[in-house]
């Protein structure tokens, strides 16, 4: 009888090791020596990314239950750095008939692990109702303080669709402060709510934010302290290759930074959250669409920005590719806004490298 019940717990806790190993728990960590990256199943949400030894988490932002749209997934909390896929925004009444929820079906489902070590992941999810799939690979370099993450993207319908795709990167207290500093070379842009019919109309170039249309109130996009909620987009040069954006905080003397190829990804929106007076979130998403709104209105209103659509096209079958490279350093506290270079290949910020070559990085991360 002890024999039995010996191997029975044995075989008890044999087949429990076996589940999890199949099934990830719902939140798991990648690092190296230089960086820790944590990421959360439900979503596909990166939720922390840090130095060791230091606890500021520049991804500290997160919705409450409460506080989250009524028509977005019903698991959804929206947290940290998290993927739209399908739309950017709210979707079409019909749409939301059809249970299609805010930002995409993949913000709320349970991404499955395919892989997993200490430096990498590849992870999947679908979208029926949007007729999409994602496929992520997420790669630490040995040493350096960043990753690199690489996603495909199918049209898994018989028709093309219209589509976008947005990184929702958000910064949330302590890291984000009314001494927060952005910097990206991003140009042209406008505010949101003075984007439609014409976005030329009340057009600046970025740091300077316009926030009204008699350009009575401007603000610096690259500073924090002005405690006024806006949402600007913008577009980058067409003679550079990269697009890219810093959040600084001079306080704990980090900067985190965010890469990409502007063919993947040519909009950045910057945004700016203050609550009873106080910093609560600010957003650095780099994506497809320069404006929220139903592909309908987009199309009606003709919503180009110096030839730029808010949109993207996706043939049936058809997968497209894109990535991007996030980075975490510190230079030190009370400094000017940091500089980044891209130069044959390299990444430097404040002359320090990050990584050697971007090219390298890339082909090393497939």
């Amino acid at each position: 009888m002890k024999i039995s019940s010996i191997f029975a717990v044995s075989l008890a806790v044999m087949m429990h090791i076996s589940v999890v190993a199949e099934e990830p728990s719902e939140t798991f960590q990648l690092e190296n020596a230089a960086i820790q990256v944590r990421i959360e199943r439900r979503g596909g949400q990166f939720v922390r990314v840090s130095l060791p030894g230091n606890p500021v988490n520049p991804l500290s932002w997160a919705k409450t239950k409460d506080s989250m749209p009524r028509s977005a997934h019903e698991d959804a909390v929206f947290k940290g750095h998290f993927l739209c896929m399908g739309r950017t925004g709210t979707p079409s009444p019909g749409e939301i008939r059809a249970g299609v929820p805010m930002r995409g079906e993949q913000t709320g489902r349970l991404w499955n692990v395919t892989a997993l070590d200490e430096r990498s992941v590849e992870m999947d999810c679908d979208a029926p109702l949007d007729g999409l799939s994602v496929r992520r690979r997420v790669v630490l370099g040995e040493s350096d303080s960043c990753f690199f993450v690489t996603e495909r993207f199918q049209n898994t319908g018989t028709l093309g669709r219209l589509n976008n795709i947005l990184q929702h990167v958000t910064l949330g207290p302590p890291f984000f402060s009314e001494v927060t500093r952005i910097n990206t070379n991003a140009r042209q842009g406008f505010s949101h709510k003075l984007g439609y019919p014409d976005p030329h109309r009340y057009e600046s170039v970025f740091p300077i934010g316009q926030l009204d249309e008699l350009a009575e109130r401007t603000t610096d996009l690259r500073c924090s302290s002005d405690p006024v909620n806006y949402l600007t987009a913008h577009i980058f040069s067409s003679e550079e290759p990269f697009g890219w954006v810093t959040a600084y905080d001079p306080v704990s003397g980090l900067v985190i930074g965010y890469v990409w190829k502007i063919q993947d990804y040519p909009w950045i929106n910057i945004w700016q959250s203050f609550e009873d007076g106080r910093p609560a979130a600010k957003g650095l998403e780099f994506g497809t669409a320069g404006l929220d709104g139903t592909y309908e209105k987009l199309l009606n209103e003709g919503m180009k920005f110096h030839g730029v659509p808010s949109w993207e096209y996706m043939d049936a079958g058809e997968t497209i590719e894109k990535s991007f490279l996030t980075f975490l350093v510190d230079i030190g506290p009370n400094l000017k806004n940091p500089v980044l270079v891209i130069e044959e290949g390299r990444l430097k910020i404040n002359g320090r490298v990050i990584t050697e070559n971007l090219d390298a990085f890339n082909s090393a991360s497939r």
